[in-house]
This record gives C-alpha cells, structure tokens and sequence, in this order.
C-alpha cells in the first residue's frame, strides 16, 4: 500500500482531506503521457473522460477505458497512460504544547514542546497505474475525432507472451532469478520481488 505522507503533509493531514474533516474534498485527475520505456512524454489535455478498474481475481488485475479528442500525437502501439487522482490537502497548525503562550527565551519550560506549523494547502497526488493501449475506435463528432481506448496494466503482456519452444530452469537456479529472466524475455524492465537465496534441486 502506498503511504499517505507526502509533498510535505503528514498521513493525518492527507487522510483529514480525504474524509472532508476541514474542508470540502477537493479532487482532480490527470494523464500523463509515457514512452514504451515509460519515460514522460507530456501531461494529456484532450482527455474527456476516463476510468480505471481494478479485478483482484482476474488475469489483468486492472484496465482502463479513456476517450481522447485525438491530436494526432499519441502512438498507440507503443505509447502509454500513467493516470493520476489528485487531493487537495489545507494543512493545519499544531499546537503541541500545553501552553497557550509563547516567546522567546534561552529556555523553556518543562510541558512546552514544539509548534509545528505545516503548509497551508497543496495538492498531493497517488498514481492509478501505467496502462498499455489498444487499437482504439474512431468516431467524428462536431468536425473533431474522438478515439474510445482500451487500456491494459503491464500483466497483459505476460499474459499475452508465449514460449514456442520448450523452456528449462536448470538445476541450481535461484527461484527470483528465474522470474526475472522470464521477465526480462517479455521486454519487462521493471520489477518488485523480494529476494531469497532459495534455489531449484532439479531441472524444470
């Protein structure tokens, strides 16, 4: 799970905004546009609509599905979306001191602690994925083109690689790095797996 704390605001502070504790929650999207090698290309600003999916017990945990007024700038067959939900954080002052009055001095009392003040408001921001784009549908509403996009996570491309020969783990082979080289002969790049020095006692 990703963690609350961010840009400067405490978990308190980002979840008091989420739950509209001290203001009305305020909250934005935005797309960012990535390479094949998921490097920024530029942030979207022809999105008209979009929505994320998440399905814990499917082969593709999650999918999205955007509509675009097209600028001819997007290469669908390599390009991806990166969508963001953004949070409008106030932060507060707070008095951590049971004291009510404060000056300066070389010394202070035993009940007074800090003041810490924080930012006075901001945006924070939680990434909903990186998705892989399908051949999207065209339609021409009012003189422009608007594209309907498919999107996939990153799992669609195991799920779509396929081994044509028979594949084999010697013996001896440690269990991550074996996932990591069918990973890699995917074209994947990334990934988050823990370590363990545990190794295979036979060919598979």
């Amino acid at each position: 799970m990703l963690p609350f704390a961010r840009k400067g605001f405490s978990a308190e502070e980002v979840k008091n905004a989420l739950h509209g504790v001290y203001a009305p929650v305020q909250m934005r999207f935005r797309y960012d546009l990535l390479d094949a090698d998921n490097n920024y290309i530029r942030t979207l600003d022809n999105v008209l609509d979009g929505e994320v999916s998440c399905n814990s017990l499917a082969h593709i945990k999650r999918t999205a599905r955007f509509t675009l007024d097209d600028d001819g700038q997007i290469d669908y067959l390599s390009d991806r979306i990166q969508p963001f939900v953004e949070l409008k954080v106030s932060g507060n002052k707070q008095h951590d001191a049971e004291e009510s009055t404060y000056f300066l001095q070389s010394s202070f009392p035993a009940n007074f602690r800090e003041l810490k003040t924080s930012q006075e408001s901001g945006w924070v921001e939680f990434p909903l994925g990186i998705f892989l784009l399908s051949a999207p549908t065209r339609s021409d509403q009012s003189n422009t083109v608007i594209r309907e996009i498919d999107a996939y996570d990153g799992l669609i491309v195991l799920k779509e690689d396929k081994f044509i020969d028979r594949y084999n783990v010697p013996t001896g082979t440690n269990y991550v790095d074996a996932v990591i080289q069918i990973l890699q002969s995917a074209g994947i790049t990334k990934w988050n797996i823990e370590q363990t020095d545990k190794v295979l006692d036979t060919d598979i």
